[in-house]
């Protein structure tokens, strides 16, 4: 170590030593926990500490140089690693960045406001600004269940999905947190961070300027590609936490910084120590609530969160942890007792986790006769429901936000690893009926069409059916083969099919494509067929583009998908066996694993709108995802991957939600009205995975449609107008349009929806709503007639109801008459 370094760690740690003089009335049983202490972490797993945290007290003098050393003296440890395959960015530049200058002039800030002051003086306590719900924690309510772990009983091991392995060889606990790019790990041997992108991207970030000797401790990343840290300041000694851009001009430098904090505050802290809040990085084991220093983009620049901000949740000294947006509290007992268990970092903290879930790790004490400790992670859902898993060997907890929770296996390689997807049971969804019968196992397929009409296919009794309001019903030859099923829906009521060869090849593997037609008049009519442009081992598939349909290579690695210059295998043919195009949504995918591009091309208006995401654990980038454009301007997709099934929706602002179905759940058939179909004991029925989300989206007018009761049936939309005038998007498309002012459809209801244009500027729109469920009534159809502006937004004009009537009771076609 050079001299001017430990001259000023000395000076340091004797500076907090004379601090501490005033607080020698302290417990002094409480300071004889204080040896061998760590900013942000000890040596070994947290849960193999002594029982408290110590306080500044008798043993403050040891304490914080020994804090000191080991923060600020690592970085004399620095040394070539020839093996980093990380990608390591060029240093950084000499010139400041904003907020880095602390001899910068400036107004003196608020606290938790960027700042560039200089730390001159020490607060006793600087207690920021909080943005935490208030709440009132008390104790559970009788009636709540407790969720208990016992050492006698340890609970079973988490399934850990591992992310990413680093070269490492730190020999502290893994600084690691968690934001919406990926994960990054503090490096401070290395006076670096590493970034482990969900995309796939690895980078190590060299720290520049002050931070090349000092370093950051206990991260939050994000939003953004910013990292958060305390960084230690003095004399006197204290914390300030400071803002690091990870790209960009400042990579690895200050660009805000907050004011300084008390030392005595923030030393020995426990993993997800702090985390995101409303409008910056709060805290959660000290201050709680606390803001600590608000949100800057790489520049420095005042910026908010992306997405919802993190629930926040906090834990009382009866062991019982509430989450005030939820409303909900969750009452744990570990070991029968109801207190948190001390460690050398001070009792754990609750943190969100991905999938709204808050999760508290603690650990069961000795275990069997080498006296090993179990490490243990409490799993709380919003509902109050909860569960305790074990981690598994060699593993430890070390970060955990809205993104997600992470754990690390330390050695020269630090192997990172991710608690994994909630799995749902499509049961726990919203169901019912889908109106389509399965008469035997397996034997009938279903596919939506975009117009929502659903056609199914019994390949035993060869029945074609269309779903729509009057059902169409047609027999197909024989000669179609056991194994026919349908491929596509195409535009002019012509549905595209798989079918055995005409002229069989050698090995028997080629395959037919027939056009069928599907019209009231004429269904059943062979309109076209195409040899042998499929195989029945699934070695292509052909996907559907604006011309009609091309192959898409199962095991190739075409980053965009369908090819845009591939040719065109089966056109659209309109019922005269004239070729025509699509008007429909039309998806295209980039696929660069682990993650997914989706594309939507829209024509009206002529539009693409991107979604990029990464589906799931091991999902599987063959051929093309099973992708469906929704009524509303998102997608719909099921997508497999290692054990399991996704269900990812896209909405219109850009954000994908997705859940896991359990049991290794396939959907039949995903539906323009982002639900998807699930045979089910003889027939199917239609699943909403997302329908709370839906209900607070942007997809939906806020308003209600009224309706005259008279013979009319005249459809107004008070206040439609004004709605418009706000932008949404919506309001640019004339089947959105529709869709939004129809309202959410309950998850047993057929919608179609119909949009033909008349005009120039004129569009007629037909929304249909079928399998009601009522004995009287089949089906209600409104006829709305839009007229786009210059602006490109579409106007309501008028709008009719009608409906038509269960066979038996009453007339077929759609009228205001009664039914009976």
């Amino acid at each position: 170590m050079d001299d001017r370094l430990d001259d000023q760690l000395r000076a340091l740690a004797k500076a907090a030593s004379d601090e501490s003089q005033a607080r020698l009335d302290l417990d002094a049983e409480r300071a004889a926990v204080a040896q061998g202490r760590l900013i942000g972490g000890a040596t070994d797993h947290p849960a193999r500490r002594s029982s408290r945290r110590a306080p500044f007290g008798i043993a403050v003098g040891i304490a914080a140089g020994t804090v000191l050393l080991a923060v600020l003296a690592g970085v004399l440890l620095l040394r070539p690693d020839d093996d980093d395959t990380l990608l390591t960015t060029e240093p950084p530049p000499a010139t400041s960045a904003p907020g880095a200058d602390v001899s910068a002039t400036t107004e003196p800030p608020s606290t938790a406001t960027p700042s560039t002051v200089t730390p001159s003086t020490v607060p006793s306590s600087t207690v920021p600004s909080s943005t935490v719900p208030s709440s009132t924690v008390t104790p559970a309510d009788s009636d709540v269940e407790l969720i208990a772990v016992d050492v006698a009983s340890p609970p079973p091991q988490l399934d850990l999905a591992e992310f990413a392995t680093i070269p490492y060889g730190e020999q502290s606990r893994p600084d690691v947190a968690i934001g919406e790019l990926g994960v990054v790990v503090n490096l401070p041997s290395r006076s670096s961070i590493a970034s482990i992108g969900f995309s796939g991207e690895r980078r190590v970030i060299p720290l520049g300027g002050e931070l090349a000797e000092s370093g950051v401790s206990n991260l939050t990343y994000g939003p953004g590609d910013v990292v958060y840290g305390l960084h230690p300041i003095g004399p006197p000694f204290a914390f300030e936490m400071v803002a690091v851009p990870l790209s960009g001009e400042f990579a690895g430098e200050v660009v805000a910084r907050s004011e300084p904090l008390d030392a005595a505050t923030w030393v020995e802290l426990p993993p997800a120590a702090f985390g995101h809040g409303t409008d910056g990085v709060i805290a959660r084991a000290r201050d709680v609530g606390a803001t600590l220093i608000e949100y800057v983009d790489i520049t420095g620049a005042p910026r908010g969160l992306d997405t919802v901000t993190p629930h926040f949740a906090q834990v009382d000294e009866q062991l019982v942890v509430s989450s005030p947006n939820f409303g909900t509290q969750w009452a744990l007992s570990v070991n029968d007792e109801r207190t948190p268990r001390p460690a050398i970092t001070g009792p754990a903290v609750p943190a969100p986790s991905s999938d709204q879930r808050t999760v508290y790790a603690t650990d069961l004490g000795p275990v069997g006769s080498d006296g090993g400790e179990v490490p243990v992670l409490a799993i709380l859902h919003p509902d109050g429901s909860g569960s305790w898993a074990s981690v598994p060997d060699g593993f430890e907890y070390v970060a955990s936000d809205a993104d997600g929770t992470v754990f690390a296996r330390r050695g020269d390689e630090l192997t990172l690893a991710l608690l994994p997807s909630i799995e749902v049971n499509w049961r726990s969804l919203g169901f019912d009926g889908a109106g389509i019968a399965e008469p035997c196992l397996g034997c009938t397929g279903v596919v939506v069409g975009a117009d929502g009409v659903p056609v199914s296919y019994d390949r035993v009794a060869r029945t074609l059916v269309r779903h729509s309001v009057p059902p169409v019903e047609t027999t197909l030859p024989e000669a179609y083969g056991d194994s026919a099923f349908v491929y596509h829906l195409g535009p002019d009521d012509v549905v595209y099919l798989q079918v055995a060869a005409l002229v069989p090849d050698g090995d028997g593997l080629a395959a037919d494509v027939v056009a069928v037609s599907l019209a009231d008049d004429d269904a059943g009519r062979e309109i076209g067929r195409w040899p042998g442009v499929v195989d029945n081992v699934g070695d292509s598939e052909i996907v559907a583009t604006r011309q009609g349909l091309v192959n898409v290579n199962c095991c190739g690695m075409e980053v965009v998908r369908p090819d845009p210059a591939a040719q065109i295998a089966v056109p659209w043919l309109d019922r005269n066996g004239q070729a025509i195009e699509s008007t429909a949504a039309m998806i295209s995918v980039e696929v660069s694993y682990p993650t997914l591009v989706v594309n939507r091309n829209d024509l009206v208006p002529a539009a693409t709108t991107t979604w990029t995401f990464e589906p799931g654990a091991d999902w599987q980038p063959r051929g093309m995802p099973w992708i469906v454009p929704t009524f509303d301007g998102g997608f719909v997709a099921s997508i497999f991957g290692g054990q399991e099934v996704t269900i990812a929706r896209g909405w219109p602002d850009g954000t994908v939600d997705t859940i896991v179905l359990s049991g290794l759940t396939w959907p039949d058939a995903l539906d323009p009205s982002g639900r998807i179909l699930i045979a089910d004991d003889g027939f199917f029925v239609r699943a909403d995975p997302f329908d709370e989300t839906a209900v607070g989206s942007a997809a939906y007018w806020d308003g209600r449609a009224e309706i005259d009761t008279g013979p009319t049936g005249a459809i107004s939309l008070p206040g439609i107008d004004e709605a418009i005038d706000a932008g949404p998007t919506w309001a640019a498309d004339p089947v959105k349009f529709a869709n939004a002012v129809a309202g959410r459809p309950d998850v047993n209801e057929i919608r179609s929806i119909t949009a033909v244009q008349v005009s120039e500027f004129e569009w007629n729109v037909a929304v249909t709503t079928s399998n009601l469920f009522d004995d009287s009534t089949n089906a209600v159809r409104w006829e709305l007639v839009l007229e786009r502006g210059d602006d490109g937004r579409f106007r309501f004009r008028s709008g009719t109801q009608t409906w038509s009537c269960v066979p038996g009771r009453g007339h077929q076609d759609f009228s205001r008459e009664l039914c009976i």
